[in-house]
């Protein structure tokens, strides 16, 4: 059973990244990767064993519903984005003669590829929150009986019947809907997706006044999604039986497509 506050979360890849040919005359050498794209790499796949660990458990105890996603993907992408756009701002303000916008593209395919597999396994995680709907993946009960009254009763709504009797805590209370959060798991506006990919065409071209001008613009997207990451990631409105990982999966699923 889908559940419809479930978007986006992560899943497995291997990346292999390769080399591009740039432009003739354009800024940066030929063919250059920028050194982080191999660093967010492997960083993103820690992450996603970390998720595929999660999913493969029958029972969660406190541990497994409060640890968190590695947080170093996400910084280490958000570092990576301001190093090539900061190249590809120098190379625009010198008209080519520093800088590098070779990063862009590189960037580009990276968080593309990642986006494409955070997307993908979307259904995963679905399916396992729909597994502790249905009872087949358990939460220990006297975790749940612990929770304040109202989340029980939002958890009581959110079980079938039949998973309702492996909670004792939950008999003699009433099921009461939690309505379901939406803010750190929307994808992103039309206006917020894509950062850099619109970049890539001005700046490959050496149209200097329009390359600039969109690095600007994608500059403060990238800002502004960082900066919503950072308050998403703690978890605020996050139904109980939600394990954070799951939720941060949406968080960080929504900051890549605006990256990207």
């Amino acid at each position: 059973m889908k559940l419809t506050y479930l978007t986006k979360a992560v899943a497995a890849l291997a990346l292999i990244l390769a080399p591009m040919a740039g432009p003739a005359g354009a800024a940066g050498p030929t063919g250059s990767v920028p050194a982080g794209v191999s660093t967010a790499d492997a960083s993103f796949q820690r992450l996603l064993g970390g998720q595929e660990q999660l999913r493969g458990s029958r029972l969660l105890t406190a541990r497994d519903l409060e640890a968190s996603l590695d947080q170093s993907y996400a910084s280490g992408m958000n570092d990576l984005f301001n190093q090539v756009a900061g190249n590809a701002k120098l190379a625009s303000e010198s008209k080519g003669t520093k800088g590098d916008v070779q990063g862009l593209k590189a960037f580009e395919d990276l968080a593309q590829v990642h986006e494409a597999t955070l997307n993908k396994e979307a259904d995963a995680n679905d399916d396992f929150m729909g597994r502790i709907q249905s009872g087949d993946v358990l939460i220990d009960a006297r975790l749940v009986a612990g929770w304040p009254v109202r989340d029980q009763q939002a958890f009581k709504a959110f079980l079938s019947p039949k998973a309702v009797g492996s909670y004792p805590s939950l008999s003699k209370l009433t099921a009461i809907p939690q309505e379901p959060q939406r803010l750190a798991l929307a994808g992103p506006t039309a206006t917020q997706c894509s950062a850099a990919i619109p970049c890539i065409a001005p700046c490959y071209a050496q149209q200097w006044t329009a390359c600039v001008n969109c690095i600007m613009q994608a500059t403060a997207k990238a800002k502004t999604a960082w900066a919503q990451y950072q308050s998403c990631k703690g978890g605020a409105g996050k139904p109980k039986w939600m394990p954070l990982k799951v939720w941060q999966a949406g968080c960080l699923t929504k900051f890549i497509a605006v990256l990207a």
